[in-house]
Protein backbone atom coordinates (compact mmCIF):
# COMPACT_ATOMS: atom_id res chain seq x y z
CA UNK A 1 0.00 0.00 0.00
CA UNK A 2 1.28 3.35 -1.02
CA UNK A 3 1.57 6.15 2.38
CA UNK A 4 2.26 9.18 2.12
CA UNK A 5 3.04 11.43 5.58
CA UNK A 6 4.19 15.19 6.18
CA UNK A 7 6.05 15.39 9.93
CA UNK A 8 5.26 18.65 12.16
CA UNK A 9 5.85 19.49 15.36
CA UNK A 10 3.76 20.82 18.25
CA UNK A 11 4.21 23.66 19.60
CA UNK A 12 5.73 21.49 22.87
CA UNK A 13 8.15 20.19 20.14
CA UNK A 14 6.53 16.65 19.85
CA UNK A 15 6.76 15.13 16.26
CA UNK A 16 3.27 14.42 14.75
CA UNK A 17 2.69 12.58 11.11
CA UNK A 18 -0.23 12.65 9.34
CA UNK A 19 -0.36 10.34 6.58
CA UNK A 20 -2.65 9.31 3.51
CA UNK A 21 -2.90 6.94 1.10
CA UNK A 22 -5.20 6.31 -2.13
CA UNK A 23 -6.36 2.95 -0.22
CA UNK A 24 -8.13 5.49 2.25
CA UNK A 25 -7.86 6.34 5.94
CA UNK A 26 -10.24 3.24 6.76
CA UNK A 27 -7.61 0.60 5.57
CA UNK A 28 -3.97 2.47 7.15
CA UNK A 29 -5.84 2.52 10.50
CA UNK A 30 -6.31 -0.85 10.20
CA UNK A 31 -3.08 -1.52 8.43
CA UNK A 32 -0.90 0.56 11.22
CA UNK A 33 -2.75 0.11 14.13
CA UNK A 34 -1.55 1.25 17.76
CA UNK A 35 2.48 1.42 17.22
CA UNK A 36 4.73 1.21 20.12
CA UNK A 37 6.23 4.37 21.13
CA UNK A 38 3.09 6.46 19.22
CA UNK A 39 0.18 7.96 20.09
CA UNK A 40 -2.83 7.55 17.48
CA UNK A 41 -5.08 10.26 16.73
CA UNK A 42 -7.84 8.74 14.53
CA UNK A 43 -10.71 11.41 13.81
CA UNK A 44 -13.80 11.18 11.87
CA UNK A 45 -13.30 13.96 9.16
CA UNK A 46 -9.60 14.24 9.64
CA UNK A 47 -6.45 12.24 8.11
CA UNK A 48 -4.96 9.66 10.60
CA UNK A 49 -1.90 11.63 12.50
CA UNK A 50 0.65 9.65 15.00
CA UNK A 51 2.43 11.64 17.45
CA UNK A 52 5.77 10.40 18.72
CA UNK A 53 5.84 9.28 22.31
CA UNK A 54 9.12 7.66 22.72
CA UNK A 55 12.05 9.07 20.58
CA UNK A 56 12.82 6.79 17.33
CA UNK A 57 9.18 5.58 17.31
CA UNK A 58 8.25 7.46 14.08
CA UNK A 59 10.94 6.61 12.29
CA UNK A 60 11.21 2.99 13.03
CA UNK A 61 7.01 3.00 11.63
CA UNK A 62 7.89 5.09 8.71
CA UNK A 63 10.35 2.15 7.61
CA UNK A 64 8.10 -0.67 8.80
CA UNK A 65 5.14 1.06 6.88
CA UNK A 66 7.24 2.51 3.93
CA UNK A 67 5.97 5.90 4.38
CA UNK A 68 6.79 8.01 2.10
CA UNK A 69 7.99 11.62 3.92
CA UNK A 70 6.54 14.66 1.64
CA UNK A 71 7.76 18.23 2.13
CA UNK A 72 4.68 20.85 2.82
CA UNK A 73 4.34 21.77 -1.47
CA UNK A 74 4.21 18.50 -2.29
CA UNK A 75 2.24 17.29 0.79
CA UNK A 76 -0.33 19.79 -0.23
CA UNK A 77 -0.81 18.51 -3.69
CA UNK A 78 -1.02 15.17 -2.96
CA UNK A 79 -3.66 16.12 -0.31
CA UNK A 80 -5.48 17.75 -3.15
CA UNK A 81 -5.32 15.12 -5.55
CA UNK A 82 -6.67 12.64 -3.09
CA UNK A 83 -9.41 14.65 -1.85
CA UNK A 84 -12.04 13.83 0.32
CA UNK A 85 -11.56 9.79 -0.16
CA UNK A 86 -7.86 10.04 2.07
CA UNK A 87 -10.13 11.36 5.28
CA UNK A 88 -11.18 8.66 7.49
CA UNK A 89 -15.18 8.79 7.48
CA UNK A 90 -16.40 6.31 10.01
CA UNK A 91 -14.95 5.89 13.88
CA UNK A 92 -12.08 3.03 13.93
CA UNK A 93 -13.56 0.32 15.63
CA UNK A 94 -10.66 -2.51 16.10
CA UNK A 95 -6.58 -2.08 15.06
CA UNK A 96 -4.70 -4.95 13.12
CA UNK A 97 -1.77 -6.30 15.35
CA UNK A 98 1.16 -4.64 13.97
Amino acid sequence: MEIYGRIVTTHGWAYVLTVLSPAGAAEICQVIGEPDGVMTHYRVGELPQYQEQREGALNAMIQKYQIRVLEAEDWQKKKAEMGKAAFLRLPVQSFATA
